[in-house]
């Protein structure tokens, strides 16, 4: 028996043989002699790789609907974007590399930028062009990839792509793991659109699973068991029994509003990074969307989009969720995530450089460019404006008076334009401490405690090192929540928090007792979300949350709320 711990990516518990994946590998000469004719096998093999993306997106529109087959027609678009195309060719022309070895270099350069980026939805897209790299040199080598399934397994893989899970017949999956991957890469995206369990981040697991062999995949806990004792198969078939009865219930539950018993009224809203996972978010039950992230209008181009191309894109979203409420986020990029049709500046410290607001206050016209196309899309009145990284009042000041001038510009073009609130991110200590300044010139605040519990435990949260440090559920972070829903509150404005303290069940009971309005966390968590909230009382949670307060450490906040979820468990 082996048993390996990765990262949950989708919740669920699966049971089902092992389908071990292993991609061919494709032979790559270096350099050649005859660059023209090197060529001609690279355009070639481009126009044979666009046919078969044509081919998969009907296959995927077919199968996994409008959403899912977006994803290719982002791939075509950056096999046509001559920053991808001009690279392989200057390799072949000027180095003498071969066809497969300039495409090789050239996915490898271009995956690289966003493999170092912080944001994990922007470094998963990644994959995106080492997928395009690998289709490619497929059809420079007449080979092909095939992932055929003959009966329901887990599937087992270093990495799958999108052009992999597309062939694979949906009735056979029963779920994911794979070596590498994170919450946002492809594979985890699928997984949860499907429905059924996904563990990534396990090494070598590909060098120890045989076909055939029995798998455990629990996508609660991360773990993954192979070839298990009869006694956990035992086990874990009732747990899975029981997972997919709870499952039903809880989709019940999401189409039910989240009130206390004792008649306590919160929205639970969805973060979303894309077009694709709207659909998700309402099946869900999703009050509206708390956090649209706009990062994936800018991913991967070499020039920075047109405002008709985003507005086009924003209203693939806005325009499914009718008068649900839609924050959309400005693009919230700097240093630390590198773009390259924006060429920003390397900085020595990026966490604390050009990025957020203040990176859309150094280029104003790209500013204005967004928000154009946010505005043109509030013919209704249900979008709202957030800005990211805010720590001074004079930037809300500044960003309020352009977001006027926009709107100004669009009437003047006879663009109607609903009521628009405006509301900031709560990201750092100085946020926070001045809420009830800032509360004069915004409509609202999102708490992003991601961010604001990096920043207050001066941690970060992806240094191996020290990233045990990072709890959001730190007293010192329950006080700053504390504190801006309380200057907020007394100001008449409301808050939100859409960081993952969220979707973190020790947490929900708390931030219910604090008062938030508003919580926002992946859609497959809303349902869970509002369970807990329908099964305890405001007023207990209130007397949890002041006692939390009162703590030194996380660890004892934790015990403080799972003793309070333990005694409420028949209930939930």
């Amino acid at each position: 028996m082996i048993e390996k711990k990765g990262i949950p990516t989708s919740p669920g518990i699966a049971i089902g043989k092992a389908f071990v994946y292993k991609k061919a590998n494709v032979k790559v000469e270096k350099h050649v002699l005859n660059t023209e004719a090197e060529i001609r096998r690279f355009e070639h093999a481009l126009e044979e790789t666009k046919k078969q993306i044509k081919e998969l997106k009907k296959k995927a529109l077919k199968e996994m609907g409008e959403e899912k087959a977006a994803i290719f027609d982002a791939h075509l678009m950056i096999l046509e974007d001559p920053a991808f195309t001009d690279k392989v060719l200057k390799y072949i022309r000027e180095r003498g590399l071969s066809a497969e070895e300039a495409v090789v270099k050239t996915a490898r350069d271009i995956a690289a930028i966003f493999e170092i980026m912080e944001d994990e939805y922007m470094k998963a897209r990644a994959e995106d062009i080492r997928d395009l790299g690998n289709q490619i040199l497929e059809k420079l080598a007449g080979t092909c990839r095939e992932l055929k399934l003959e009966e329901p397994s887990i599937i087992i893989a270093r990495e799958l792509l999108p052009s992999d899970t597309v062939k694979i017949k949906r009735e056979n999956i029963l779920g994911f793991v794979t070596e590498l991957g994170g919450v946002t890469s492809h594979v985890s995206i699928i997984a949860r659109a499907m429905g059924v369990p996904a563990v990534v981040g396990i090494k070598n697991l590909t060098q120890t699973v045989k076909n055939g062999d029995v798998v455990i995949i629990d996508g609660y806990r991360g773990v993954v068991i192979v070839n298990p004792e009869e006694e956990i198969l035992k086990t874990y078939r009732e747990k899975m029994e029981e997972d997919l009865r709870q499952r039903e219930e809880f989709k019940k539950i999401g189409k039910l509003p989240a009130v206390t018993k004792d008649g306590v009224s919160f929205e639970v809203a969805a973060n979303i990074g894309e077009p694709s996972e709207v659909y998700l978010a309402m099946e869900n039950g999703a009050d509206g969307i708390g956090l649209l992230r706009t990062e994936f209008l800018v991913m991967g181009s070499e020039k920075f989009p047109s405002e008709e191309k985003m507005t086009k894109e924003l209203k693939k979203i806005i325009a499914r969720l009718e008068d649900k409420p839609v924050i959309v986020r400005t693009l919230d990029i700097g240093g630390d995530k590198p773009i390259s049709c924006l060429k920003l500046p390397k900085e020595l410290n990026p966490f604390l450089g050009l990025r957020g607001i203040r990176l859309s206050l150094n280029r104003k016209e790209i500013f204005k460019s967004q928000l154009k196309a946010i505005l043109r899309n509030n013919t209704r009145g249900n979008i709202k404006i957030m800005f990211p990284m805010v720590s001074l009042v004079e930037e809300v000041t500044e960003a309020r008076k352009i977001v006027e001038e926009v709107i100004e510009e669009l009437k003047s073009e006879g663009v109607k334009v609903g009521k628009t609130e405006i509301g900031i991110m709560v990201e750092t200590p100085s946020a926070a401490l001045m809420v009830d300044a800032l509360a004069e010139h915004v409509d609202f605040f999102s708490i992003g405690t991601n961010d604001l519990t990096q920043y207050t435990l001066a941690v970060d949260r992806t240094n191996e090192h020290v990233a045990y440090i990072f709890d959001h559920l730190h007293p010192s972070v329950l006080k700053l929540v504390n504190h801006v829903v309380e200057k907020a509150h007394e100001k008449g404005k409301w808050v939100g928090v859409c960081g993952e303290i969220a979707s973190d069940i020790d947490a929900i009971p708390i931030l219910v007792g604090l008062r938030v309005d508003e919580l926002s966390v992946a859609p497959l968590f809303i349902p869970r979300v509002k369970r807990i909230i329908r099964f305890i009382t405001y007023k207990e949670a209130r007397e949890l949350a002041f006692k939390a307060l009162k703590t030194q450490t996380a660890q004892e906040v934790r015990e403080l709320s799972r003793r309070f979820m333990k005694n409420r468990a028949k209930n939930i």
